[in-house]
């Protein structure tokens, strides 16, 4: 408690100021042999002071402009820092802005619903995080936290098309945007190739490993009218989010579709990795037996 000199009554100090770093230049006061309430006087008559010294408000108009110059940077910028990824304003887009900024995901609805070759084009949403990844920053820090999010951006990178899009949605949470896929089939290869080479990775001294989980829809032209990209862009996050919940909830580091069924219901499947091998060696398969009738109606026998 501060006590002032004998028979002063010392002053009232609330919590607040107890905190502030004033405390501190009235504890330097005192160290100068002044009473308490003398060195509270003296701080708060150099505090005035600096509210009308022209050096100090032309400091705070400067930080002023700064803060300013900055919040125009963030609101303005288009990808994540940390994993080089795009990030939660380019794929949500900025009304406010001049001009207003569309944000990438209504950009693809809106390509595919203007797309004459409709039965051609598809588009798919995936959404992941990372399997226990507070624990990952409790137990080895946030720079190690730090280098697993760099890894998987660069995993991610490595993986889709140039015309591909990857977002950092927020926190460990990310999104991936596959238009003018060959169907499904494309993008669930894709989705599990990201996956396994995540599992791979080794971060850190002690050669931590971790999982994501997917969830995973898809968008296909039927004639959708042009007014209702919002409406299509929110059910397709929500069913892609609905989907990681399942494979979350059924033991994490897997992949699961979630699609609109007949009846307007939520339909789930889990991705399995013998899934994608068939239908894999089912591409193969058809790949071979073409070539061997093209070079078969050349006449080559190799």
């Amino acid at each position: 408690m501060l006590d002032g000199p004998s028979g002063e009554t010392p002053p009232q100090v609330s919590q607040k100021t107890l905190n502030s770093p004033h405390i501190r230049r009235i504890g330097w006061e005192m160290a100068k042999g002044l009473p308490v309430q003398d060195a509270i006087k003296v701080v708060r008559e150099k505090l005035a002071k600096r509210l009308v010294d022209p050096f100090y408000v032309e400091e705070r108009q400067r930080r002023i402009e700064k803060e300013k110059e900055l919040n125009v940077l963030l609101e303005n910028s288009e990808f994540d820092v940390v994993t080089g990824l795009y990030n939660r304003g380019t794929l949500d887009g900025n009304e406010k802005t001049s001009p207003p900024r569309i944000g990438i995901l209504e950009q693809e609805i809106d390509r595919m619903l203007r797309s004459k070759d409709k039965g051609q084009k598809s588009l798919t949403v995936a959404m992941f995080d990372i399997d226990f990844f507070k624990q990952v920053n409790d137990r080895f820090g946030h720079q190690v936290g730090d280098e697993v999010l760099r890894k998987v951006g660069e995993t991610v990178l490595k993986h889709i098309r140039p015309y591909d899009h990857g977002v950092r949605y927020g926190g460990d949470e990310f999104i991936i945007i596959i238009p003018n896929g060959t169907g499904l089939d494309h993008a669930q290869a894709t989705i599990e190739r990201i996956r396994k080479e995540i599992a791979a990775i080794e971060f850190g001294k002690d050669g931590l490993n971790i999982t994501t989980s997917f969830g995973m829809t898809n968008f296909t032209l039927e004639g959708k009218g042009k007014d209702n990209i919002k409406e299509i862009k929110e059910a397709m996050i929500k069913r892609a989010d609905e989907a990681l919940y399942k494979s979350k909830k059924e033991g994490r580091n897997r992949t699961t579709v979630a699609m609109r069924g007949i009846n307007g219901e939520t339909e789930f499947t889990e991705i399995t990795p013998k899934d994608i091998s068939e239908k894999n060696s089912l591409v193969e398969t058809n790949y071979t037996k073409i070539k061997n009738f093209i070079r078969k109606s050349l006449g080559k026998k190799h």
